[in-house]
């Protein structure tokens, strides 16, 4: 393919002066192997979109990960990718830390998606792209026992639909990951036990919110993800939430990302406990997950 098909030129008139750190114009090859560009080298608006999403995860992703690597440079890290789905961020995260200026040389990438069609997909862009000796995929929930003999550094879930991003952030729990990220979405547990009678429904503040359906599902889906956070900085997380990509490329752009600070912090975990009593008691997934196996 003629090497003008892409060149920074074009790289900076379709995505502007976006930071990149995998370029198209640098990095044809790669993006053609995940379909996001197409053979003749053109590319359509939601390629666009998931190329710009992808990179965007990279930048949030590979400084907290360098970080890990600082503080125990002669450790091989272990990455999870919980619901990985298609695996770009997989096999964009493995790709760029294979690169000569990685900081993170000896890293190893597991993805697990209970959909094996994908699954099989992205294990063959990983052999094309020469990856296979760092990333392995599992078509199956996240298993602990695929990972029992490795030290789990960080965990991250894209999208994990409700009650699988508590399935995410349980695992990492389980595993004292030292950085986790997450984006939930579709949040409907917890307005599903709103629903039902409750101590929560009596405070007369929150009436308007308990009369409404759409009111009720916007506010369970932030009340959740409060929850979640609470639960994790209990557990010794510093954690926050941030937008990680522009709510025009999608509504549920909310990722949740914590570094591992300590074992337990007493503060968060009464937090936590009046936030939850607040809410009428109800208990999430995610606590119910870490109660089993404590």
């Amino acid at each position: 393919m003629p090497a003008n098909l892409w060149n920074e030129a074009k790289t900076q008139k379709i995505f502007g002066k976006k930071k990149l750190l995998l370029s198209p114009h640098e990095h044809l090859v790669f993006w053609q192997t995940l379909d996001l560009i197409h053979a003749d080298g053109a590319i359509n608006s939601d390629q666009v979109k998931k190329l710009l999403q992808v990179n965007h995860m990279l930048t949030l992703l590979v400084p907290p990960l360098e970080k890990i690597q600082k503080s125990m440079p002669a450790q091989a890290l272990t990455f999870v990718d919980v619901g990985c789905g298609k695996s770009y961020l997989s096999l964009a995260l493995c790709y760029f830390l294979s690169l000569p200026h990685s900081q993170i040389p000896k890293s190893n990438v597991i993805g697990f998606d209970t959909n094996v069609k994908v699954i099989e997909s992205a294990r063959k862009a990983a052999s094309a792209l020469n990856l296979s000796d760092h990333i392995s995929f599992y078509g199956e929930q996240v298993n602990i026992s695929k990972v029992d003999n490795q030290r789990v550094h960080a965990v991250f879930a894209l999208h994990a639909c409700d009650t699988a991003s508590d399935e995410a952030l349980a695992f990492a729990l389980q595993h004292k990951a030292d950085f986790v990220a997450v984006a939930p979405c579709c949040q409907a547990e917890l307005c599903s036990l709103l629903n039902k009678p409750s101590e929560a429904q009596k405070i007369s503040a929150l009436r308007a919110v308990f009369t409404s359906p759409q009111l009720l599902r916007e506010a369970s889906a932030t009340w959740t993800d409060a929850l979640r956070m609470s639960f994790l900085g209990a557990h010794g997380y510093d954690v926050v939430a941030t937008e990680f990509v522009p709510s025009s490329h999608t509504p549920k752009n909310r990722l949740i990302s914590g570094r591992r600070m300590a074992q337990h912090n007493v503060e968060k975990q009464k937090e936590f406990e009046e936030l939850k009593s607040l809410l009428g008691g109800v208990e999430l997934k995610l606590e119910k997950l870490i109660l089993e196996h404590s």
